[in-house]
């Protein structure tokens, strides 16, 4: 598998972003320390853009860059015969036919070594508009499986099920189970408010499409505003914040917070939400 035939698999920008996000969302979890992390996500990597990022650690590595004007995937591998550290710089046609508007990213310091030389074995990138991904011009080397690295490097943009994500995760030797409830709740304990509250304020979005039945009056999506409430722990941290007194002016059994949240009617996605204690 080359870089062209990712191309022909890779799904549509947005849809690729959610899977990258969804990703590093899922690493962040299961690994709290970045520096352990295969995928990360920035969502502000400069003005009007986000990158996705994946590294093994081992010297493999990419970088997708999303902003409007669409996305530019970058990718290198340090073992395969396009590596540019054999050819004396990117293997010829790879970079030629780049976007006026993603040029910048060719050039980007952190995608070259220290000399300049662009690091990439792989390229691909795909126009607001445009009606698929596209690479350069390139005859690939007689002989090799996986001449640029793109098999390898791309195997999880490409079958994105939750099987191909679970085989990547395991531990050789270990049998992977699907963490339970109580397992995130704790993974979420051992994380953080911060880190939870940041991730909901970079991932919470509307999900409804222009073409999602009942998400529309006329230009207006349409929104809602609910609320509810949840028991809490009885721990003392717990009863400071959120007082054991309900709405209804009686005593809880244990300390409840009550969540107030803008949602988006057709998915029921929750954008916006705040807590605060019930008082009287």
């Amino acid at each position: 598998m080359t870089a062209h035939d990712v191309a022909r698999l890779l799904p549509d920008v947005p849809v690729l972003r959610d899977l990258c996000r969804s990703m590093a969302v899922l690493e962040a979890i299961l690994t709290p320390d970045w520096e352990s992390r295969y995928h990360s996500f920035d969502a502000a990597w400069g003005p009007g853009e986000e990158m996705a990022s994946m590294r093994n650690g081992s010297g493999d590595e990419y970088s997708i860059v999303f902003s409007a004007a669409g996305a530019y995937i970058r990718g290198f591998a340090h073992e395969p015969v396009m590596s540019p550290y054999g050819n004396d710089g990117p293997w010829p046609g790879m970079l030629d036919s780049v976007p006026e508007v993603f040029r910048h990213c060719v050039t980007e310091p952190a995608f070259c070594d220290e000399d300049g030389m662009p690091v990439v074995t792989a390229c691909l990138w795909r126009e607001t508009g445009d009606d698929r991904w596209r690479v350069g011009e390139i005859d690939y080397p007689d002989g090799a499986s996986d001449p640029d690295g793109a098999s390898y490097l791309f195997g999880r943009l490409t079958d994105p099920s939750p099987e191909a994500f679970r085989r990547f995760a395991a531990v050789p030797g270990v049998r992977w189970e699907p963490p339970t409830r109580g397992a995130v709740t704790q993974a979420r304990q051992r994380l953080g408010a911060g880190v939870v509250r940041e991730v909901f304020e970079r991932l919470a979005r509307p999900a409804a499409t222009e073409a999602t039945s009942g998400a529309w009056l006329g230009r207006w999506r349409l929104m809602a505003i609910d609320g509810f409430i949840l028991d809490l722990p009885d721990t003392a941290a717990n009863l400071a914040e959120f007082p054991n007194d309900s709405a209804g002016g009686y005593e809880t059994v244990y300390p409840q917070a009550r969540v107030v949240t803008i949602s988006e009617c057709a998915s029921h996605a929750i954008v916006a939400a705040d807590t605060s204690g019930c008082r009287r």
